[in-house]
C-alpha cells in the first residue's frame, strides 16, 4: 500500500488549524450565551400579599423555608406595600415551603404549609420576534381571618406586546411571514465507533481517528402559508447538503514500523422535517440521509487487499439547535447533531471501514 504522507500532512495541519478556528468560535459564541439568557430570565419574581380584607400589607416580613431545610427571607418594600422579591435561582422546584408573613415585632400573622415553586407558571413567553414578554405575571398570597394564607398566580397579556402584536398583524396582511430560508453550520464531528474507530488488526492496523471536522448549507422550505401566534411552533421541511472529514492514523505497509494517513471524506444529503419555536430559538427535527465518500490516500481512493475503498451509504440524522445571539439581522446559535449511517460491505465481514458508522458533532449555525 503506498501513502502520499507530504499532502496529507498539510491537509492535516490545515484540518487542525481549521478545528481550533473553529473552537474558538464556539467559546466565542457561547460567551454571550449568558448575557442573552440574562435578559429573558425571570430573575426576581414579584410577589404580593394581602390580609384578609384584601389590602396590601404595609410592612413586615416573609420566610419561604424548606420543610426540614433552611430559609429564604425577604421585607415587605416600604416604598410598595405588600409586595416583596424573591430571585428566582434561590427557590427549588422539587423543594415543598413553609411561608410564614411577620410583623415587625417577629409576630406571625398568616401561615401555608407544603408551597410550591413551579418555574413554568412564572414564564413571561419572551417573543424575539416582538421583542418584548407576552405576559404579565401576578403571584399573590391572600390571608384569611384564621391565620392560613393561600396562593394564586394572574397571568394578563401585556399590552406592550397586544400593541405590537397588532402592529405587526397589520404588516404582516401585505408580507408572506419571515422564517429562515438558508441555515449554515459548521462543527467538530467524533466517530462514535462500529468499523469507523481504530483497530491495530484490520487494515495493515489502524491506530486512531481524530475529532475531524465539517460543514454544511440548509434550504429550508415548505413553511405554513398563514401562522396562529397561538400555536408554539412551525414545522417545515429542509434540505441539507455536508461536507465531513476525519483522519485515520495507519501503519506503514511499505516501510514496517512507520505510520501514514488517510482520510474518510464524505458528502452526505439530507433530506427531512424540522420544528421551530414560532420565536425562531429552539428548532429540532430528523432526516434521511444518503452518503458518498470513501477513504482517501491523498488524493485517490485507498486500495488494500483489492478492495477500493469507495463508499456508498444511507441512513437517519437528529439534530438540535438553539439560537442565542441576534445581531443586525444575523442569527447565531449552537447545534447538536447525530447520525447513523449504514455503508454496505464489499468484501465481507472480515474487511473494515463498513457497516454503521455512527457521529456526533457540535457547532455553530447561522442564518
Amino acid at each position: 500500500m503506498q501513502r502520499r504522507t507530504f499532502p496529507l500532512r498539510h491537509a492535516a495541519q490545515l484540518a487542525g488549524h481549521l478545528k481550533i478556528f473553529l473552537l474558538v468560535a464556539i467559546i466565542a459564541a457561547l460567551g454571550q450565551l449568558p448575557a442573552q439568557a440574562a435578559e429573558r430570565a425571570p430573575g426576581f419574581i414579584q410577589f404580593s400579599v394581602q390580609n384578609s380584607a384584601g389590602e396590601f400589607i404595609p410592612i413586615g416580613e416573609v420566610e419561604f423555608c424548606v420543610n426540614g431545610g433552611p430559609c429564604i427571607y425577604a421585607d415587605i418594600e416600604r416604598g410598595f406595600p405588600g409586595h416583596f422579591y424573591l430571585n428566582a435561582k434561590d427557590l427549588d422546584e422539587d423543594a415543598t415551603y413553609t411561608v410564614m408573613i411577620y410583623t415587625m415585632d417577629v409576630q406571625v400573622i398568616y401561615e401555608v404549609r407544603d408551597w410550591q415553586y413551579v418555574a413554568e407558571d412564572y414564564n413571561r413567553g419572551w417573543d424575539k420576534t416582538l421583542n418584548c414578554e407576552k405576559f404579565l405575571i401576578y403571584p399573590q398570597f391572600h390571608g384569611d381571618p384564621r391565620g392560613r394564607l393561600s396562593f394564586k398566580v394572574d397571568a394578563t397579556l401585556n399590552p406592550e406586546w397586544e400593541e405590537r402584536a397588532g402592529e405587526r398583524f397589520e404588516i404582516e396582511e401585505a408580507n408572506p411571514l419571515e422564517f429562515p430560508r438558508f441555515i449554515f453550520a459548521a462543527q467538530a464531528n467524533s466517530m462514535l465507533g462500529g468499523n469507523f474507530k481504530s483497530d491495530t488488526n484490520v487494515a495493515g492496523g489502524v491506530i486512531s481517528v481524530s475529532p475531524g471536522w465539517q460543514v454544511s448549507g440548509t434550504w429550508r422550505h415548505g413553511y405554513p402559508a398563514s401562522h396562529s401566534w397561538e400555536e408554539g411552533w412551525v414545522t417545515c421541511r429542509e434540505l441539507k447538503v455536508t461536507y465531513a472529514q476525519n483522519r485515520y492514523e495507519t501503519m506503514e505497509i511499505v516501510t514496517p514500523g512507520r505510520t501514514s494517513d488517510v482520510m474518510f471524506h464524505r458528502v452526505n444529503l439530507a433530506y427531512g422535517l424540522t420544528r421551530m419555536s414560532q420565536s425562531q430559538i429552539n428548532h429540532y427535527g430528523a432526516a434521511v440521509v444518503l452518503s458518498v465518500g470513501g477513504i482517501y490516500d491523498g488524493s485517490q481512493a485507498l486500495t488494500y487487499l483489492d478492495r477500493e475503498y469507495d463508499l456508498f451509504g444511507g441512513g437517519l440524522q437528529a439534530h438540535f439547535q438553539k439560537m442565542f445571539l441576534s445581531s443586525g439581522g444575523l442569527e447565531v446559535g449552537v447545534i447538536i447533531e447525530g447520525s447513523a449511517i449504514f455503508y454496505p460491505s464489499k468484501d465481507g465481514d472480515d474487511d473494515f471501514w463498513f457497516g454503521l458508522a455512527p457521529s456526533l458533532s457540535l457547532g455553530v449555525v447561522v442564518f
